[in-house]
């Protein structure tokens, strides 16, 4: 039996991919010009990072609450990464955050209680991808949300090397 050549053409060419960060107006100068480690927040899901979403809507919603803390303009700023550079970075991912997952669970509960490396110590990996927490006590995560938070100066290269802009 002899198979004819065949050609399929695909239309995934692994284009960019776009990240979102909402903020306040205030930030975003410092935040375009390089993120700095140590004006990072300790307690979040994931540990001392820059955190990002690939929802555009959420990021609205994240900059409309920082926002309305003090009263501020929200912001958002939209970042394209090469899927190849962040392929490079050491990263950690998680697909799903159900009651009984219990390595996410005990990440972020390591992550907002001792403010340790994600790694343990003071190591990191220089990526971390999953689900928003809601409610660490019970298990529970935001529903349609992600994070895909960075960590190390390595990662924020990443961010830095392609195009970033306010919308």
């Amino acid at each position: 039996m002899k198979l004819a050549n065949v050609v399929i053409q695909s239309s995934w060419n692994n284009p960019e991919i776009r990240l979102y960060h909402g903020t306040n107006v205030e930030c975003v100068d410092s935040i375009l010009n390089g993120i700095e480690i140590s004006e990072l927040r300790e307690s979040s899901d994931f540990g001392r990072g820059f955190y990002t979403t690939t929802n555009l809507v959420q990021a609205q919603i994240w900059a409309l609450r920082r926002a309305r803390r003090r009263p501020q303009h929200a912001a958002v700023i939209e970042f394209l990464l090469s899927r190849d550079e962040l392929a490079k970075l050491e990263s950690l991912w998680f697909v799903r955050a159900a009651a009984d997952t219990h390595d996410f669970w005990t990440l972020v509960e390591s992550c907002l209680e001792t403010g340790i490396g994600n790694r343990g110590g003071d190591r990191w990996y220089d990526v971390v991808v999953g689900p928003v927490s809601m409610s660490f006590a019970k298990h529970r995560r935001h529903q349609n949300y992600d994070q895909v938070s960075f960590h190390t100066h390595r990662a924020f290269k990443v961010l830095e090397n392609r195009g970033r802009r306010r919308l």
